[in-house]
């Protein structure tokens, strides 16, 4: 395994992929730095790749859920949009950022010569997105508690 990809292990989208998958997934995939206030991508827009943030930090917004939220490293963005539709949220580099990019086109030669890589890939994806999902929905219970109320 190379360095890179032995580095990438700690990544939570990335954990997960044994060895043989976790090399195929880094021929496709590009490493990239970006300074503050440069947009990944824009809400409703079609999206195009995965963005996996290594260092820095990235402001997430949403005018359709009225959601803002700052992530750091090991945060993975925009992986629905390998497989297509519109962006659910815009996202931009609040610091100067290091970034893997793993695009549209790379992960359709990766599930051409790789299915099982793309395959954990997505599943990873989906476990995620699952555990985001359910980050948020305690995080709204919590809010919607009133610590005033006795429960008489």
């Amino acid at each position: 395994m190379s360095a890179r990809a032995e580095r990438w292990k700690g990544l939570p989208i990335l954990s997960e992929l044994p060895e043989p998958e976790c090399s195929a997934v880094e021929e496709e995939i590009e490493e990239e730095t970006l300074e503050r206030g440069v947009r990944l991508f824009s809400e409703g827009e079609e999206g195009g790749s995965l963005w996996i943030l290594l260092e820095g930090r990235v402001r997430v917004v949403s005018q359709r859920l009225a959601f803002c939220a700052e992530l750091g490293a090991g945060a993975a963005l925009g992986g629905l949009s390998l497989v297509g539709g519109p962006r659910r949220a815009s996202v931009e580099t609040a610091s100067r950022c290091r970034l893997l990019r793993l695009g549209r086109d790379g992960f359709r030669r990766l599930a051409a010569s790789d299915p099982t890589a793309a395959e954990r890939l997505l599943e990873s994806l989906a476990r995620e997105a699952a555990r985001r999902a359910d980050e948020a929905l305690v995080a709204r219970m919590r809010a919607d508690v009133d610590p005033s109320s006795s429960g008489d």
